[in-house]
């Protein structure tokens, strides 16, 4: 490795690849991780020692500072199911997605930190999309890859992101997933508009939130559903424009109010049920997490990567931060593809750049692909005041349009006001659909964004727009039941149910949105909601989870995996 790591890691010497022997770099031979020996409940996780990662020609090696916390780690970890190789995935019986090659595995998905080395094939160094990224040594990068709960790991170019020096690792964590699912669910699921008004389920979830920032963006209306009254304040300060409070209204009616009885334009819906079996492993122990953010350790040597004009346009460099989405997340170390790593700024800490990471990618995407937010929309976000909620919340704001957000809670829906909910509808009290109605003087709004699922998915069709957009974001309440597509017909609605992945499946989509979003993060246009930050222990990370499912938290859970991040 190269004398550059000496100025980041504050060691004596490092090199560039291959990293053996570890104990000449000044590297440790094992990296702290969080994996769990095989799928199970909550206490399979556990901390332990894994071999450091070697990266491949065509990936980063980031020392990790912040994971993202995501329903999809719970998934992992609990599924069970008969394998069927397919392809390049292994699918259960049980529709499984996503799996895990052997156990023990590290969790999560999500990380950002610091970039320790870059990718060293020179296609890749030379790939337009790479160099348009401006990764360097030291530089951040946040990263969805399987694996993320870890202090070091490898990430593939294709799956990281540069991150700007104003964005801490801490919001490009917490913000990635879920910010570009939601960026390009609100480009190519239903591309926003101006004057659409928009139905967001679980407004006040870190989803939720996303969403309703890209709507508003867009100059659309939010209607969003959440829990509690505390949830729908946080999914209104977020932009959302109504929150309507499930349990205690009905939505329908209040979203059929807001919109004057002509529904929403889109609905965007992410609550789900009966999801354990979507996300099967290959093999165990296997490593939980999927966001992750840290410190690059040793960059790609593929050549081809090197050379990638994308792969140099991210400025990646040793000791820099680094996000990625990774499959295994929570670890001390973690080898990361170039493809699903991202620089993060240096003024962005890496705790928000895995906060950010995964939600802020899927936020980003989905107003921009999934259902294109547009000045004047009208928006409802369900659960706005979560992490992905208060997300969407912005990007609808930002976007010039209306956010109407459901939440529990008061306070919640004080949260989503405060991060720009228009109105905050309280489900649990309120009668949705009517509130939604209401706003939207009978219309409804032109799109939802519904995390919720089952429970929502109903009442979405009744608060719509004619000519409107449903993104069905998630499965909180359980999955959506088979339905007769003619329910699609009377007013001519659009369904959509889009993946973050497939919006960021090339290194240059990866770029775009990366970029997009750890730009809005560091100009402040974006704001990262950071619930908690739990403890790198197997106690730690089983307390996440368990608040995550638990339904009593707002924005972002990152687990602190570098003491000194």
């Amino acid at each position: 490795m190269v004398d550059q790591l000496s100025k980041v890691l504050k060691r004596p010497r490092l090199f560039n690849q291959p990293l053996a022997p570890l104990i000449n770099m000044g590297l440790p031979a094992t990296v702290e991780a969080i994996t769990i020996p095989h799928t199970g409940g909550i206490d399979v996780m556990e901390k332990t020692s894994i071999p450091f990662p070697h990266p491949k020609p065509n990936e980063f090696l980031v020392k990790v500072d912040y994971a993202g916390v995501n329903f999809i780690d719970t998934y992992y970890r609990r599924v069970v199911g008969t394998k069927v190789r397919v392809e390049a995935l292994i699918w259960t019986s049980r529709s499984g997605l996503y799996p895990y090659k052997s156990f023990p595995a590290v969790i999560g998905w999500e990380t950002a930190g610091t970039i320790l080395a870059l990718p060293t094939d020179p296609n890749i160094l030379n790939h337009d999309a790479f160099k348009k990224q401006g990764f360097k040594l030291g530089g951040k990068l946040a990263s969805e890859w399987l694996g993320t709960h870890a202090t070091y790991i490898a990430v593939p170019w294709d799956h990281a992101y540069s991150v700007p020096d104003s964005v801490s690792t801490k919001i490009a964590a917490a913000a990635l997933l879920q910010g570009v699912t939601a960026l390009s669910f609100t480009e190519e699921a239903y591309k926003l508009q101006k004057g659409d008004t928009i139905l967001v389920h679980t407004v006040a979830g870190g989803l939720g939130l996303l969403l309703t920032q890209f709507i508003k963006r867009a100059g659309a209306t939010v209607i969003g559903t959440t829990s509690t009254p505390e949830k729908a304040a946080l999914a209104k300060s977020y932009g959302a424009d109504y929150v309507i409070l499930y349990r205690s209204e009905n939505t329908v009616e209040r979203v059929l109010e807001i919109t004057n009885g002509r529904g929403v334009d889109a609905i965007y819906d992410g609550v789900g049920k009966d999801t354990a079996g979507l996300y099967p492993l290959k093999s165990f122990p296997a490593g939980i997490g999927k966001e992750i953010a840290g410190t690059i350790v040793a960059l790609p040597t593929d050549p081809e990567v090197l050379n990638n004009e994308i792969f140099k346009k991210q400025g990646w460099k040793v000791g820099g931060k680094i996000a990625a989405d990774l499959l295994g997340s929570h670890a001390t170390y973690a080898a990361v593809p170039w493809t699903v790593a991202w620089a993060v700024p240096d003024a962005i800490p890496t705790k928000i750049a895995a906060a950010g990471l995964l939600q802020g990618l899927t936020v980003a995407t989905f107003v921009e692909e999934a259902y294109k937010v547009k000045k004047g929309d009208t928006i409802l976000v369900h659960t706005i005041a979560g992490g992905l909620g208060l997300l969407f919340a912005q990007f609808v704001k930002k976007a010039g349009a209306t956010v109407i957000g459901t939440t529990s809670t008061p306070e919640k829906a004080e949260i989503a006001k405060a991060h720009g909910a228009d109105h905050v509808i309280l489900y649990k009290s309120e009668n949705t659909v009517q509130h939604v109605l209401e706003i939207t003087n009978g219309e409804g709004v032109d799109g939802i964004f519904d995390g919720v699922g089952k429970d929502t998915f109903d009442s979405d069709f009744e608060m719509i727009k004619r000519k409107g957009t449903i993104v069905a974001v998630g499965n909180a309440s359980g999955a959506v039941p088979p339905f007769n597509i003619f329910k699609l017909v009377p007013k001519n609605v659009k369904l959509v149910r889009p993946t973050m992945s497939n919006y960021v499946a090339t290194p240059e989509e990866a770029a775009h949105y990366g970029n997009e979003l750890f730009r809005l993060i560091e100009t402040g246009e974006l704001k990262i909601n950071i619930h908690k930050e739990y403890p790198f222990t197997a106690e730690g990370v089983q307390e996440a989870q368990q608040d995550l499912t638990g339904g009593k938290t707002t924005g972002k859970l990152v687990i602190k995996i570098n003491p000194d991040a």
